[in-house]
């Protein structure tokens, strides 16, 4: 009886013989003759060649189909920036005029102006022409219109 040992480093466990596996046919080598390779090089490159240009004609046909709708889209960014210019043209000019509006003086100017208010130290003046009826702006029933003369006063200055 053997004894079972483990086996040791560097002990070699026992082959098993197999069969040798055949090999695969060997297909013989196509010998090409040189003319043979330059006709097969030129029918890759020609192939080549057809697929770029269908390629390029795709590519251009895309274009042309692109180019008109570039163009109206670029027409209107230029009149979308030409109204944008005026717009903001305006914005500033009402800016300048809000800001002289908000001034003590012209909010003043303005109550005079538009609701026809006079401070209680002032009197109103209206100039009236002989044979004109003042009725657009009759003056408040406490202050004396004045008569015409002969020689006509500048206007009050507010």
């Amino acid at each position: 009886m053997k004894s079972a040992r483990p086996p040791l480093f560097g002990d070699i466990p026992p082959m098993t013989a197999t069969a040798p596996q055949p090999s695969p046919p060997v297909r013989p080598k196509r010998n090409l003759s040189l003319a043979a390779k330059h006709r097969q090089i030129g029918r890759e490159i020609i192939v080549k060649v057809l697929i770029n240009l269908g390629i390029v004609t795709a590519g251009l046909v895309a274009l042309t189909q692109l180019l008109p709708y570039y163009l109206a889209q670029r027409e209107k960014l230029t009149n979308l920036e030409a109204a944008q210019k005026e717009a903001q043209a305006r914005v500033n000019q009402l800016k300048v005029h809000y800001q002289q509006d908000n001034q003590p003086q012209a909010i003043e100017r303005i109550a005079q102006e538009d609701a026809n208010l006079i401070r209680p130290n002032q009197r109103r003046i209206v100039w009236v022409k002989p044979g004109v009826a003042a009725h657009s702006d009759p003056a408040p029933l406490n202050s004396p219109v004045p008569q015409p003369s002969d020689s006509p006063s500048p206007p009050a200055i507010p």
